[in-house]
């Protein structure tokens, strides 16, 4: 009886380890967009500008890179964004033209669980629990999902300030500079 429950038991950890892996398993923690009239620069241009802008300050793990993602299902267009990651964080930034003299700037922040959280979470019946209790939601996560969101929207912020003041566009006003929401999601699968 136990020459079969331990190759039973063994297969179930690699599948649920496996799930875990295969799944997207980011959860989304914030967002924002902005549209802006009568402004004009490439994607390329204004990822350029962020990435000099970061890297002044050093923060150690901090990367950065373009990625091109899908706009929607298989045979569709692909958009250039810059992807700043930092721990277990992500923060996907998107600058595209709207129309011939508009641009549109959006960000998503995401946090992607370590794979063991991710295959803790997988685990019948008593995944949800158990990933509480190996991983709960803390206050130092909420406060480093916070910092680096708030870093990175201060860098972007800036770079909007320095290309609003060349050319010569109206200010965003003070409430449109924030968040659509600040919170940090609780996977609840």
């Amino acid at each position: 009886m136990t020459s079969i429950l331990l190759p039973l038991a063994f297969l179930l950890v690699m599948i649920i380890v496996y799930k875990g892996m295969k799944n997207d398993s980011r959860q989304l923690q914030n967002s924002w967009s902005q549209y802006f009239d009568s402004m004009r620069i490439s994607s390329k241009d204004f990822y350029a500008r962020l990435a000099e802008e970061l890297a002044i300050y050093e923060v150690k793990d901090l990367a950065t890179k373009e990625v091109s993602l899908s706009e929607g299902g298989l045979f569709s267009s692909n958009r250039l964004y810059m992807r700043i990651s930092w721990q277990e964080f992500q923060y996907d930034l998107c600058v595209a033209p709207f129309g011939n003299s508009a641009t549109f700037i959006s960000w998503w922040l995401w946090r992607t669980p370590p794979v063991m959280e991710s295959a803790i979470t997988n685990i019948p019946v008593v995944g949800v629990f158990l990933n509480r209790v190996v991983s709960p939601v803390t206050y130092y996560r909420i406060d480093s999902s916070n910092s680096f969101m708030q870093f990175t929207q201060s860098k972007v912020l800036k770079i909007l300030d320095e290309i609003i003041k060349e050319q010569n566009i109206t200010a965003l006003p003070e409430f449109e500079r924030y968040p659509i929401k600040q919170s940090i999601h609780i996977n609840t699968k």
